[in-house]
């Protein structure tokens, strides 16, 4: 019996080791598995990564070259802002200077017209206003005319036409019916030739 019982017992050793080794085996097996499993996954992991980085580098790119297209435009739009500001200016100056010389002419005109330009720089030029139609207000330029006439007398060529007067002569810049006939004029010049008349009184 005793050596049945080893035989036995022998045999349940070998099958216990022989199963243990079947048991190693398919863990093995099992770790090689899942092993492949892991690189693949890792694997895929890299390639995931690497391709969000490069999408990210990609839009990082797109964003940076759309702050230099808005740059270039912000530049250009500054520049151009700039030139129509310089234009402006000139613009303006340029109507300062014709509306300064026209001034100028008027009172050289109510003047007598023979004050020498010179003298004419020292005139109160801003004291002549311009009516809403664009045209220079007489009584403004006579007004102008008689405190030059005090202020500086000894400029003045004496004759007769350059003494103070009460009432402007026409200037170019006048608008005056008179070259019409009465028949022809309209009811505005008209009015505006009697009011001339009883100014002259």
């Amino acid at each position: 019996m005793s050596d049945a019982s080893s035989v036995n017992n022998d045999e349940n050793v070998n099958v216990d080791s022989e199963q243990q080794r079947q048991d190693e085996y398919v863990a093995k097996k099992a770790y090689e598995e899942v092993s492949k499993d892991m690189h693949k996954y890792k694997s895929k992991v890299r390639d995931t990564e690497a391709a969000l980085t490069e999408a990210q580098a990609k839009l990082k790119a797109i964003e940076e070259q759309k702050l230099k297209d808005l740059q270039k435009w912000e530049e250009l739009y500054n520049r151009e802002k700039q030139e129509k500001e310089e234009l402006a200016n000139v613009r303006e100056k340029d109507r300062q200077l014709y509306l300064r010389s026209t001034k100028l002419h008027a009172l050289k005109q109510e003047l007598g017209g023979k004050v020498k330009d010179v003298y004419l720089n020292h005139a109160n030029l801003d004291g002549i206003e311009i009516n809403e139609d664009g045209t220079l207000s007489s009584e403004s330029i006579l007004r102008v005319a008689n405190q030059f006439r005090q202020d500086f007398p000894e400029v003045i060529p004496q004759s007769g036409s350059s003494n103070m007067t009460n009432n402007a002569a026409p200037t170019q810049f006048e608008k005056t019916s008179t070259d019409k006939p009465i028949s022809e004029m309209t009811y505005e010049e008209k009015a505006e030739l009697l009011k001339n008349l009883k100014n002259r009184r």
